[in-house]
């Protein structure tokens, strides 16, 4: 980045913080701002693809060159003079759902249900249905349970915010759009 682009950046950040003072912004001051915020999306993108590019010539090395520590078969260590590097690689199990079925059925008819047990426990997951809160208001049950269910109901989630997502499009790039035809009465 050279010394204009980084005194640009720092008026764009000032305009900002201008805007948040003075109220709503004008359309130049929405155009400088996007300015800088896609200035340092590109500083962060480049930033991210130097950082992968390390990442993987740190890993290559430590694989390649590096000695597996005492008591963690799964991590290998490769020693600089003042750093360490240290490469682990997890695993996770996934079920087959079919086949634990299959494995339960078998164990089932040869009169072995206790070994499935050792083996496995089994977990049920709850989806909620579109328009359930609907259904539960419309079911008919007496007011005193309904009120009870209700309650119970709302205690069985929790309802997450998400992060506020950011798009940008400009004005230039979009396709013109052609005029509505008028709908006319009858």
């Amino acid at each position: 980045m050279n010394p204009v682009d980084r005194t640009i950046t720092v008026e764009c950040l000032a305009q900002a913080s201008i805007c948040a003072e003075e109220g709503r912004p004008t359309p130049a001051q929405i155009d400088t701002i996007v300015a800088a915020y896609e200035q340092a999306e590109a500083c962060f993108d480049a930033a991210k693809a130097t950082l992968d590019t390390h990442k993987k010539r740190l890993i290559a090395l430590a694989l390649g060159y590096g000695d597996v520590p005492a008591g963690a078969e799964k991590s290998t260590r490769l020693l600089g003079q003042l750093t360490e590097i240290t490469v682990t690689q997890g695993s996770t199990i996934a079920l087959k759902d079919s086949a634990v079925a299959a494995l339960e059925a078998a164990l089932n008819a040869n009169d072995c249900e206790s070994v499935f047990g050792r083996l496995f426990s089994a977990v049920t997951k709850y989806k909620l249905v579109k328009g359930a809160d609907k259904a539960l208001r419309t079911a008919g049950l007496p007011q005193r349970l309904a009120d009870k269910v209700m309650r119970m109901y709302g205690a069985c989630f929790d309802v997450k915010t998400n992060a506020p997502s950011l798009k940008i499009t400009r004005l230039a790039e979009q396709p013109k759009r052609k005029p509505r035809a008028r709908k006319v009465a009858a």
